[in-house]
């Protein structure tokens, strides 16, 4: 499985979300709760809500849904990966 698969698979787990083309629509924004506004790039490992206009990294995307430390994010992300 390649790695950006592998990170489908992973943002899924932490959010419901659906395959739009290459990207991911998540279907509720953790940072402004307005639906189907945020766009993740599997390519890029980065997420951008449309709305509130919060661009994130994977890494950011999981310590605000898991409410965790950096440290605790890279183990969860290194664990899932």
């Amino acid at each position: 499985m390649e790695r950006k698969d592998k990170i489908t698979e992973l943002v899924k787990s932490l959010l419901p979300a659906h395959e739009r083309g290459k990207n991911l629509v998540i279907d509720t924004c953790p940072f402004c709760g307005e639906k189907n506004v945020m766009a993740f790039s599997p390519d890029k490992e980065v997420a951008k809500c449309f709305r509130c206009g919060m661009s994130v990294t994977l890494l950011g995307l999981v310590m605000k849904v898991k409410n965790c430390t950096r440290q605790e994010a890279e183990e969860y992300i290194n664990k899932n990966l």
